[in-house]
Order: structure tokens, then sequence, then C-alpha cells
């Protein structure tokens, strides 16, 4: 897996928006942690080597403390939550002077962060599980099943190049769903 012209966690860092979201732990669901069960997955490039290397946490709070130790030693790196889908960072702004037409109150604007890419850097995409901008790339090959098999090529997509998500999965258009696991659920899940 190449990550040429892929952002890097340094320059995501250098950005106080994006410092303060990486830094604050999210909220997990009550159904989706459980003992034994590790939710976060720190991925890093080590520098001179090939492969990315990962390990899993089940606090959010030590994946994001050896992140930090490791910065030095890694030139990319991510903290995934393979099984949940995160918004990037969003700001809501009230305009002055303007009311909402259909709501008589004031007007409120909503502001999805975006990240700063120079020039050559190919385009990035949130990608809601890493919780960072990335590259989504049309893979040749479908990626294999834990039992060795292939998804069938109706199935390949562009995908994450750091988890392997599929971009049809990350929809920012609707914020309101994110992270709201209880409504969105069946109701024979809810207790």
């Amino acid at each position: 897996m190449t990550d040429v012209g892929l952002i890097t966690i340094h320059e995501l860092l250098d950005d106080e928006k994006y410092a303060k979201y990486f830094n604050t732990a999210p909220e997990l669901p009550e159904h989706y942690y459980s003992g034994g069960h590790e939710p976060w997955r720190l991925m890093v490039l080590v520098k001179g080597k090939p492969r990315w290397a990962s390990k899993r946490f089940a606090d959010y709070d030590e994946a994001v403390a050896r992140m930090i130790e490791l910065l030095p030693k890694i030139t990319n790196g991510a903290i995934n939550c393979p099984g949940l889908n995160f918004m990037p960072p969003i700001r809501h702004a009230r305009v002055k002077n303007r009311i909402d037409p259909k709501t008589k109150k004031p007007m409120i604007v909503s502001r999805v962060w975006v990240p700063q890419l120079s020039g050559e850097m190919p385009q990035h995409h949130w990608c809601g599980y890493c919780r960072r901008p990335t590259i989504f790339a049309h893979k040749a090959m479908p990626p294999k099943m834990r039992d060795g098999s292939r998804l069938p090529v109706s199935q390949v997509a562009f995908r994450c190049t750091l988890c392997g998500a599929n971009a049809e999965l990350m929809d920012i258009r609707k914020p309101e769903m994110n992270q709201r696991w209880d409504t969105n659920r069946p109701a024979f899940f809810h207790g």
C-alpha cells in the first residue's frame, strides 16, 4: 500500500481544529464496547518501513498517547475505529442579523472542517473509520475476506487507502445521522 500524496498525521495535527478533534476522545455507545473488545486500532507507518503496523487499544486516550509517543519515529498514522463511522469536525455558527424564515429563530450555518492541502496533493475525502482525511482509490483486486475468498467484482469500489472502507459508506451530507446509534438501530436492539 502506497501513501504517495497522502496528508500526514504531522500536517493534520498542525491544524488546531483537527488537533482538538483528534485529542478529544469520542463517545462510544454502550452496546458497542464490552470487556475484552478493543475498539481502537492505532495504525502507523514507521520511517523506513514499507508496510503499516497496527495495534488495538481498549481506550482511545491510550491510543492517542501511544501515537504522540511515536510521532518522531513515524511518517504517518491514524487511530481507526473499524466498527463505527465518525463525522469530521463540524463548526456551527450563528449568522448575525439573519432569521430563518421557517423557524423564526436566528440562522445557524454548519461548516465541515476540510484540511488545507498543497496544490500537488491528490484530492482527499473524510474516512469516518480512520477519523481523518485520506485518499479513496479504486482497487484493481477485490479485498480478501477472512476465509481467503474475494468479493465479486461488482463489489469492488473506491476504498480508503488506510483501512479499506468503501467510499459509499462515507456520507457527510447527513451529519445528523452521525453517532445517533440508538435512534438508528432497529427496534429489536433497544433494551
